[in-house]
């Protein structure tokens, strides 16, 4: 991954790079937290000749490894838990001691009770305040026009040389925790919670507008891909399934997946492949061969 990288510029590695290694299977993940927005912004950027800038795209490049929008004290505890690692490298469950007995929000952390664990995590503004944002608001953006020409044009690459495109459907943290919020929280509570993320929110912070429009992006891009029959993973509800046990799939303080985020990703991707390949195989074997050509009169 690269920050700040749109559809266009992927599709360009897939032009300059990967075409050439003749690929089965080409995977391109759509993030619904910046894809369509950069789409537009890059446009902007090749037609003034590289010389428009890009503004702050995302965190500026450190040499640390923690980075986070604002800084909270609580970010260094959860880094503690969420950084432990066993021998073997399986992620450390952070003590059941140090589970709460009702939902908190404190400077941008939330911490929820979830069985006996505490997923504790904040959201990032950006992603969050994309969520505002309707199917006609996406629809008529111009980033939504270019991320489906840019995936027009790597569906067709991709039939040049025999591959399959799959679009993978990667959720912004907001996407996938915002139902644990609801639960946890009452209207009131939630709203003025979301509002220290928001403080110039334009709609004055509608958490009922921010679930309506939830699902949005993937239902776009889902009737988009059947439209033209791009093979489509939405990963949303496989990683909804973990933190509604409990189990964070995102870094506390961060927008990227942890560890058992990318196993869950990797784990649905292997097994749509698989699916598609055994559906494949099966459609096959059940179609009747064609008739031999006439060998001449």
């Amino acid at each position: 991954g690269v920050a700040g990288f749109a559809p266009q510029q992927e599709l360009r590695v897939l032009q300059d790079h990967v075409l050439a290694r003749r690929p089965r299977v080409v995977v391109v993940g759509f993030f619904a937290g910046n894809d369509i927005p950069g789409a537009a912004l890059f446009d902007e950027f090749e037609r003034a000749g590289g010389t428009a800038s890009f503004g702050v795209g995302g965190w500026p490049y450190k040499r640390v490894i923690a980075r986070w929008d604002r800084l909270y004290v609580v970010s260094f505890a959860g880094r503690l838990f969420d950084h432990e690692v066993h021998a073997a490298g399986s992620p450390v469950e952070p003590p059941v001691a140090s589970a709460v007995s009702r939902a908190s929000f404190d400077r941008g952390m939330f911490a929820v009770p979830v069985g006996t664990r505490t997923l504790r995590f904040a959201l990032m503004p950006p992603y969050l305040n994309l969520l505002n944002l309707g199917r006609a608001d996406l629809e008529a953006h111009r980033g939504w026009d270019l991320t489906r020409l840019a995936l027009l044009e790597m569906d067709r690459a991709c039939r040049t040389i025999d591959a399959t495109l799959i679009v993978m459907f990667i959720p912004s943290k907001s996407q996938v925790y915002l139902p644990v919020l609801r639960k946890a929280f009452g209207p009131a509570e939630l709203r003025e919670a979301l509002a220290f993320s928001l403080p110039r929110d334009p709609w004055g912070v509608d958490v009922d507008r921010l679930s309506r429009n939830r699902l949005v992006q993937n239902e776009l891009m889902s009737r988009f891909c059947e439209a033209e029959g791009i093979a489509f993973l939405d990963l949303t509800a496989a990683l909804e399934r973990k933190v509604q046990r409990g189990e964070n799939v995102y870094f506390p303080d961060d927008s990227h997946w942890n560890a058992l985020g990318h196993e869950v990703a990797a784990d649905q991707l292997v097994g749509f492949i698989r699916q598609r390949v055994a559906t494949t195989a099966s459609r096959d074997r059940n179609t009747p061969s064609a008739a031999p050509e006439p060998t001449g009169r």
